[in-house]
């Protein structure tokens, strides 16, 4: 089994932290301690994961045959292996020796419950809970590698290699992004895609990249490729606009910032000195024919009014 040897990382470390407990536990041998100069090893009990319930092979010398057995990995059961596995991986990837919750840490232990979920559905294909199960670990995953990416993409690629989750990044074909909430917003509209993409679109940049970790823009924009309008004369000139007034207003405040703090602190007793109108549901509902679809073939009063005749 996998957690049958400790990887040899950890004895290395206990020796270069630790030299004089090292040197003490070399000369000892097998021979019977009083006192556990391992301590060290193990700062959690889950960093000793290679025997059950824990126990370190130290604290095993002088014990029989049968009892080492007795504790020995063949004996684990699937969910005391499946915290071993956990542990040893977790130590691969802990940024110190209490960490539970990094990054890279959560998606080591998920990709291998999703292995253990996997394994379950092979032997037994109609466990429809485990396939619920399955999706909801490999949702997540894929979020959390999505992250990762970004984050260390050395750890990502090792945590994809090696637990074969590469078909949870992959982006979208064509195909199946056609059935996306947008392209069905496309098809409402009555301007969506209806023959083949390649036909009047380069498709290279329409999904992304797994070996570089880029997205499916950062993809299009290597290859030179835009998919969106160029803006109108309207927008290009009020972008000009707001980007002038910013550093107009950034050279302001760096010019006289006594002034500056004079106009903010005016600014914001006017926020609260005005007059509003009382919002309803009403004023704040974000689609109104949307939302209110039983109003939207009748007269809706925007105001009070004696042309209303009688309310």
């Amino acid at each position: 089994p996998i957690c049958s040897s400790r990887p040899p990382s950890v004895d290395a470390n206990h020796k270069a932290k630790h030299p004089f407990l090292d040197k003490v536990l070399g000369e000892l041998g097998s021979s019977p301690k009083g006192f556990p100069f391992w301590f060290k090893k193990y700062p959690t009990r889950s960093h000793a994961y290679q025997n059950r319930f824990n126990i370190p092979p130290e604290m095993l010398d002088g014990y029989s045959e049968d009892v080492k057995k007795s504790v020995s990995p063949p004996m684990m059961d699937e969910r005391e292996m499946l915290n071993a596995q956990k542990a040893m991986y977790r130590e691969r990837f802990a940024q110190h020796d209490f960490d539970y919750s990094s990054l890279p840490v959560t998606a080591v232990s998920i990709a291998v419950q999703c292995r253990v979920l996997r394994n379950t559905l092979l032997k037994n294909p109609h466990n429809n809970i485990a396939k619920a199960r399955l999706r909801k670990k490999e949702g997540i995953l894929g979020a959390k590698l999505k992250l990762l990416r970004h984050v260390n993409f050395r750890q990502y690629w090792a945590i994809l290699r090696d637990h074969d989750v590469q078909d949870l990044v992959q982006p979208k074909n064509i195909v199946s992004y056609r059935w996306g909430t947008y392209w069905q917003h496309d098809w409402n509209k009555g301007y969506a895609i209806k023959t083949n993409v390649s036909d009047f679109m380069d498709p290279r940049g329409l999904t992304g990249c797994v070996e570089t970790g880029r997205s499916r823009a950062e993809v299009a924009r290597d290859l030179g490729l835009t998919y969106t309008r160029s803006l109108t004369d309207k927008e290009k000139k009020a972008l000009n606009q707001q980007s002038m007034y910013y550093e107009r207003l950034s050279k302001f405040k760096a010019a006289h910032p006594e002034r500056a703090r004079e106009t903010q602190r005016i600014k914001f007793m006017r926020k609260f000195s005005g007059m509003f109108a009382v919002m309803n549901k009403k004023g704040a509902t974000v689609d109104f024919p949307s939302r209110y679809r039983m109003l939207v073939g009748t007269k809706i009063l925007r105001w009070r009014s004696a042309r209303h005749g009688p309310m």
